[in-house]
């Protein structure tokens, strides 16, 4: 196993800077560096599909328990230091052991300290703390329920600061074929980001600081939201509607402390058009897009709903005549632009 993915990481880090800059695709995810977590694999069936020597033992376990029991438990320990992974049985029993790189096992710790109100970037840099951690532990359930197949999984890691907990809740709408199995093997990145989604009924996760609930994410019913929790229950929050399974055409909306901040309307998946509104729900701005670059008309308003000014772009330049309004609509400046370039002052009240 050469990565561990854990989803969170990607999540939160797109969600501090999600914008609506050149060539921004809309996603919570970091698409050029997506695997599926090992669990995922295991519950999926993908890790028996690979038929890999080395995992025998522990995918022979799963279906043993699995086959007479409906359900199956292990658990997990990673020595983030020396970067070694083990998988023991119920009754103790070590059925797998493997290294993981360095890398990984920094994305592991920084993924744990996300349930902690620090800061993991300044300037899009990793700020080095001491608050890494030594060991996570890994407690996996993986049931199947009327023809679905439920992942369950405790992660709990200590460090300097307390202890985080991070909980998941997978569910597969159904059992994957083995040409499904064969077909997900062979994707990478983004086509495997959007392909294994059309199998899952539901995902959900909550990370907790020292018992604090701070984080949550789900993914069900093609919505996808991201919350995250701050003192007097005022929250951050995230959410992507999708139009279909494809992923590729919805829209996001970003809420701080139960207000709506934008829209982001987005098509194959990039960004065609950006509403900024007033904490009163006042409509504030409106931007179209065209393949990533600003593209027609921007418009913004005033808090009484009546228009404030507008602005032609063309290919992500100001291109053609800026108008200017006072609150009731009347003009009070007119400028001339050529390809971003200032022109002329036609009008000035």
């Amino acid at each position: 196993m050469k990565k561990i993915f854990v989803v969170l990481m990607f999540i939160f880090y797109g969600l501090l800077n999600f914008s609506q800059a050149k060539d921004v695709k809309i996603t919570l995810y970091d698409e050029k560096n997506f695997e599926l977590d090992f669990n995922m694999k295991l519950m999926m069936g993908l890790t028996k599909a690979e038929n890999d020597s080395k995992y025998e033992k522990l995918v022979n376990y799963i279906d043993e328990n699995l086959t007479s029991k409906n359900k199956v438990s292990y658990t997990t320990n990673i020595n983030l230091k020396k970067s070694v992974i083990e998988v023991f049985s119920e009754n103790g029993d070590l059925l797998y052991k493997g290294k993981i790189s360095k890398e990984s096992a920094m994305l592991l710790s920084n993924t744990l300290e996300l349930a902690r109100n620090l800061p993991l970037t300044i300037n899009g840099k990793w700020q080095e703390r001491d608050n890494f951690f030594d060991k996570l532990t890994e407690n996996v359930n993986i049931t199947k329920l009327n023809g679905k197949v439920i992942l369950s999984v405790e992660e709990n890691a200590e460090n300097k600061y307390g202890k985080t907990t991070i909980i998941v809740k997978n569910i597969l709408k159904r059992e994957l074929t083995d040409s499904e199995k064969k077909e997900l093997l062979n994707l990478k990145e983004v086509d495997l980001l959007y392909s294994y989604k059309k199998y899952m009924e539901s995902e959900s996760l909550k990370g907790y600081d020292n018992e604090k609930l701070e984080i949550i994410k789900e993914d069900k019913n093609l919505k996808m939201i991201f919350e995250r929790m701050f003192k007097d229950n005022k929250s951050i929050k995230q959410e992507i509607e999708y139009a279909d399974d494809n992923r590729l055409k919805g829209i996001s909306r970003r809420y701080e402390y139960g207000i709506l901040k934008n829209e982001t309307f987005f098509e194959d998946p990039f960004t065609v058009l950006v509403k900024q509104y007033y904490p009163d729900g006042t409509l504030m701005t409106e931007i179209h897009y065209n393949k990533g670059e600003i593209d027609g008309e921007m418009k913004g308003y005033y808090q009484n709903g009546k228009l404030k000014y507008t602005s032609p772009y063309t290919n992500g330049k100001i291109n053609g005549h800026y108008k200017a309004y006072d609150d009731n609509e009347n003009l009070t400046e007119e400028l001339l632009y050529k390809n971003g370039r200032f022109i002329e002052q036609i009008y000035k009240e």
